[in-house]
C-alpha cells in the first residue's frame, strides 16, 4: 500500500515522468531533478509536507530485524519509480508487518516487497484523481515529456 506525495518526480521504467512538477507556463512536466542540476529549485521551505508512506504486509513469519530488512529491500522500488528520492523536502518511509506463519527466505520476501513498491507507486499516481484544481496524471496529460531528450 503506497501513499504518495513525494517531491520527485515518479518515472516509469523507461524514464518518463509519469507525475511530477509542472512549469506553470507551459504545462509540461518540469523534470525535477533536471531542475535541481540547472539550480533552479533550491531550499524550498514550502516543500515540508512531502512524502511516501509505503505498507509492506505478508503472510511471512518474519522477526522484527527481518521486517526491517524488508523494508530497506522495498526501499529499492521506491527509488525505481520516484527520481529524486529521499531528498530532504521528503518523509519517505516503508514499514513492513508480518501478519502470518508461512516459513519463507527473507531475501525472496524483500525482493517481492521492492516490486510490489515500484508498482503500488506507479498505479497510485496513474488511479489518482486530482485535488484542489492540481490535475491528476491521468486527467491532463502534459504538452511534452520534459525527461524527452534529456
Amino acid at each position: 500500500l503506497s501513499i504518495v506525495n513525494s517531491f520527485g518526480d515518479v518515472v516509469n521504467r523507461d524514464g518518463s515522468i509519469l507525475a511530477g512538477a509542472r512549469d506553470p507556463e507551459t504545462g509540461n512536466y518540469l523534470d525535477t531533478a533536471r531542475a535541481m542540476r540547472e539550480g533552479q529549485i533550491r531550499r524550498v521551505p514550502d516543500f515540508q509536507t512531502n512524502t511516501t508512506l509505503v505498507l509492506v504486509a505478508t503472510n511471512a513469519k518474519l522477526s522484527k530485524t527481518q521486517c526491517t530488512r524488508v523494508s530497506a529491500m522495498a526501499h529499492t522500488g521506491m527509488a525505481r519509480a520516484i527520481h529524486p528520492v529521499h531528498t530532504e523536502f521528503d518523509g519517505d518511509v516503508v514499514i513492513t508487518v508480518s501478519l502470518g506463519e508461512e516459513e519463507t527466505d527473507t531475501n525472496l520476501v524483500g525482493t517481492l516487497a521492492s516490486e510490489a513498491t515500484e508498482n503500488s507507486i506507479r498505479s497510485g499516481v496513474l488511479d489518482a484523481e486530482g485535488l484542489g484544481g492540481i490535475p491528476s496524471s491521468r486527467e491532463q496529460e502534459p504538452n511534452q515529456q520534459a525527461s524527452e531528450g534529456t
